[in-house]
C-alpha cells in the first residue's frame, strides 16, 4: 500500500507538523505514525491499510463470475445453498434443467455445490473451506474474457485456440488437486492467502502466468513458437551433420539475442 502526497504545499504542511512535533515531544514511532496518518486524512495509519484492502477486494470480487462459469450461479445462490448438499440437489433440479445459451453450464448437483463453495470461499463466508476452491475461481477469473470468448466464422467459439488453452490450463493446474497450481504459481501461503484484500496479490500472480499461456496461442505467440521450433530443428540437423560446432552455435544465438537488447557489440 502507498500513500501519495500530490502537492508541494501538502508536503510542506506535513513536514512542518512533523518538525514541530519532534521539537516539542520525545519522538516515538507510534506518535510519528499517528501524526502522519492524521495529516493524510486518516484517524490511524491502519485505516489507510483497511481502505486499500477494501478497494483491492472489491476489484477482485467484482469479477467472480468468469467466462468459464455458469452465470446463473451468483453469490446470492451460493449463500442460499451454503454448505448444504441436499439444498444444492433440490436447487439444481428446480432451476438448472435447461442449459440453452449457457457456454459452460453446471451439469449436476455436485458441480453446482462445488461452484457455490468456490464463490463462498472467495467472499470469505465459510468457516471451513478448501483452498483449492479459491485457487480454481481465481484461475478462471484470470483469463482475459476478450481473448477467450471471440468467435471465428468458420469454427465458432469452441475452436478458439485461446479458449482451448484456458481449458487445458485448468486441467494442468488441477488434475491432481492443487499441486500443479501451487507449483506453477509458486504459491506461498503466508504471503498469498489474503482474503482481507480478495487475494489480490495471488490473483495478479495467476493473471500474469495465464496471460503468457493465452499469448502462446494468439497469432504472434504462435508465430514465435513456430519460429523457435523451426530454428531448433535446423540447429539439430546442422549439429547432426557436423556443420555447426558448439562455439559457432553460441555465437549465432548471441547475435540473435543481442539484436533484441540495448547491447550492439555484434
Amino acid at each position: 500500500m502507498s500513500i501519495t502526497i500530490n502537492t508541494l504545499e501538502k508536503a510542506k504542511k506535513i513536514t512542518k507538523s512533523l518538525f514541530d512535533y519532534s521539537k516539542n515531544n520525545k519522538t516515538t514511532l507510534s506518535g510519528f505514525r499517528s501524526l502522519f496518518s492524521r495529516e493524510c486524512g486518516f484517524n490511524e495509519l491502519q485505516d489507510a491499510f483497511t481502505k486499500e484492502n477494501e478497494r483491492k477486494r472489491e476489484f477482485v470480487l467484482s469479477q467472480y463470475i468468469s467466462y468459464l462459469d455458469d452465470p446463473r450461479v451468483t453469490i446470492e445462490v451460493a449463500r442460499e445453498i451454503g454448505e448444504d448438499y441436499d439444498k444444492a440437489k433440490s436447487y439444481f433440479e428446480e432451476h438448472f434443467q435447461n442449459h440453452d445459451g449457457i457456454m459452460f453450464p453446471v451439469l449436476n448437483a455436485s458441480m453446482l455445490y462445488n461452484r457455490c463453495q468456490e464463490i463462498l470461499t472467495l467472499f470469505g463466508e465459510l468457516e471451513w473451506f478448501n483452498t483449492t476452491s479459491a485457487f480454481k475461481a481465481l484461475t478462471k477469473m484470470s483469463f482475459e474474457k476478450s481473448r477467450i470468448r471471440y468467435v471465428s466464422q468458420d469454427i465458432g467459439n469452441y475452436g478458439n485456440p485461446e479458449l482451448i488453452v484456458a481449458i487445458e490450463t485448468m486441467e494442468l493446474f488441477f488434475r491432481n488437486g492443487a499441486d500443479g497450481f501451487e507449483q506453477f504459481v509458486q504459491y506461498n501461503h503466508e504471503e498469498d492467502w489474503t482474503p482481507e484484500d480478495g487475494f489480490y496479490n495471488l490473483y495478479k500472480k495467476v493473471k500474469l502466468l495465464t496471460r503468457g499461456f493465452i499469448f502462446s496461442q494468439c497469432n504472434v505467440g504462435q508465430g514465435i513458437n513456430d519460429s523457435v521450433h523451426s530454428k531448433n530443428k535446423e540447429i539439430r540437423e546442422n549439429i547432426r551433420n557436423k556443420k555447426l560446432k558448439a562455439e559457432e552455435l553460441k555465437e549465432k544465438n548471441l547475435k540473435v539475442f543481442y539484436r533484441g537488447t540495448w547491447f550492439s557489440g555484434f
